[in-house]
């Protein structure tokens, strides 16, 4: 189903459905980048399925806990709900940190450095260095907020 025509109430079915079929763990993510970055990365006897959305994935994830619907991690982008105080609400949910997974990639790994490296100006990567007092990559490039 085209992710644009999800609501809690299609993904809770969805998720039934797989769960009654199999049983099959279900890894319940945004949207369809997630599902692409996912897909390589969960277990055999793992679905994916593709929430349609940040709010669809939170508000389904309370339905199936309210049904005790068992065997279902919904993952979220963490955004800015460190700043806002937004709890998630479940055991069953996961927020990456921070903010989004295309940072945490960026900061939790060698990522950038490997792009910088490859692609960048090492003249402006130094004067970037300097003035902000970051290395780039490996962990040191954060946003330094409250979160």
């Amino acid at each position: 189903m085209p992710t644009g025509d999800k609501n809690p109430g299609i993904i809770v079915a969805e998720i039934r459905m797989v769960r009654q079929a199999s049983d099959c763990s279900v890894l319940l993510v945004e949207g369809v980048d997630d599902t692409r970055f996912w897909e390589s990365r969960r277990h055999s006897d793992c679905e994916l399925v593709d929430g349609g959305g940040r709010q669809n994935v939170m508000r389904a994830v309370q339905r199936l806990d309210a049904r005790r619907v068992g065997g279902v991690l919904g993952i979220v982008d963490e955004d800015y709900d460190c700043l806002t105080g937004l709890s998630l609400g479940s055991s069953n949910l996961l927020a990456v940190s921070p903010h989004d997974l295309e940072c945490f990639l960026l900061s939790q790994t060698r990522a950038l450095d490997r792009v910088l490296a490859e692609y960048g100006e090492r003249n402006k990567i130094a004067s970037f260095r300097g003035v902000f007092r970051v290395s780039c990559g490996s962990g040191d490039l954060r946003g330094g907020g409250a979160c």
